[in-house]
């Protein structure tokens, strides 16, 4: 696209277009679900979910080509975050039509992604450039890896609760459950973050060669075979 293009910042759009294009035909071939298939077939399938990150990806290309629309949006915060906390509440009030409409399900999670996506330029301008080690910058730099944790952690903990035989009194404790989950969150994606994200991008100024990969992978290997085991 960028040959074609001879521009990166259409290049760049067409290809988060593309991905969002292909998540939406993907659902709509799908048929109308009940809960349990629609969850397995629609909520927890990546190419359904693509779009999620090309939302992103677009707002990033907007504040770096144009950075009026970027703000814009970010005026815009007010009525966007009061379309999120309505859109929460319709999940948690039981998500209201979600299994007698093909359209809701195929639109749902493209809306749900598009709005979150207009809330960062707000959460962008609240990094404090004075602390650059602060919550946001943290949240941020790890948040691939949080993407990629989070779920192994509820397992995990999960697992060990009804081991340790504390699952009701602690799962049914919000108070208690979602600190425990979001300290492991953090606290994984630490480590994951420094011993498997950065050597892998690191690769990109080194000399690529065996000894190169090794180094930047062995951490990466030996987590996949201890997760293999655990799980």
């Amino acid at each position: 696209l960028n040959k074609i293009t001879k521009s990166k910042s259409k290049a760049f759009v067409m290809t988060a277009l593309a991905f969002i294009a292909i998540s939406l035909i993907y659902r709509v071939l799908h048929p109308l679900y009940l809960w349990p298939d629609y969850n397995n077939n629609i909520r927890m399938v990546v190419l359904s979910r693509l779009d999620a990150i090309m939302f992103g990806v677009l707002i990033a290309a907007m504040k770096h080509y144009w950075v009026a629309g970027f703000e814009l949006i970010k005026r815009l915060t007010p009525v966007t975050a009061i379309l999120v906390v309505l859109l929460f509440y319709w999940w948690f009030a039981g998500s209201l039509g979600l299994m007698e409409s093909k359209s809701i399900q195929v639109s749902v999670f493209t809306v749900q992604a598009a709005l979150c996506s207009l809330l960062l330029p707000w959460f962008d301008s609240l990094r404090n450039h004075s602390i650059p080690n602060g919550f946001i910058s943290i949240t941020s730099r790890l948040s691939y890896s949080l993407y990629l944790m989070h779920i192994l952690v509820i397992i995990m903990v999960n697992k060990a609760l009804i081991k340790l035989g504390i699952f009701e009194q602690v799962y049914n404790n919000p108070f208690l459950l979602y600190p425990l989950y979001f300290s492991l969150f953090y606290f994984f994606s630490w480590i994951t973050y420094n011993q498997i994200e950065l050597p892998f991008l690191k690769l990109r100024e080194e000399k690529f060669n065996w000894p190169s990969v090794v180094k930047a992978s062995w951490v990466s290997v030996t987590t996949v075979i201890l997760l293999i085991f655990v799980f």
